[in-house]
């Protein structure tokens, strides 16, 4: 059921969203965010790049979306992370929902949530992910 949340990505991504006193918001509308895509990246690749990004950016919230198992590096550098399904676990289980109204609708979320400023990435970005979930999955067909 993408509806909702597929409409309301749409939504923030065709406008420039900025805070208002009477948005819902999970963040002080005075702070700036930067999301950080971690799509898929080489686990000896993250605890640098998160260090890195921290200390570059001193005056933004920096919200790391990645999709590895370990949540070490984050929890070390005192990160704010949100984690998507890698795309080895979806190919795992492609029948257990509908991966792409899923990754809509999640993606929805996080950009309602953070209302990121800006966005950078490592690895591959939210296009190049979610096609590739969305050719792993099964779309109801048997898995025969």
């Amino acid at each position: 059921m993408p509806g909702l949340f597929a409409r309301l990505a749409r939504r923030l991504r065709a406008e420039a969203v900025t805070a208002r006193s009477d948005d819902l918001s999970i963040i002080a509308p005075t702070d700036k965010t930067l999301l950080v895509l971690m799509l898929e990246i080489e686990p000896e690749n993250l605890r640098p790049a998160v260090e890195k990004l921290i200390a570059r950016f001193p005056k933004f919230r920096v919200v790391f979306l990645h999709t590895m198992i370990d949540f070490r590096p984050f929890m070390d550098a005192h990160a704010v992370f949100e984690r998507l399904p890698a795309l080895n676990e979806i190919g795992q289980f492609p029948d257990l929902l509908d991966w792409p109204a899923f990754l809509a609708d999640r993606q929805a979320l996080l950009f309602a949530k953070w209302r990121p400023e800006r966005i950078i990435r490592y690895g591959i970005d939210l296009e190049e992910y979610s096609a590739s979930a969305a050719s792993l999955w099964s779309g109801g067909r048997d898995a025969g």
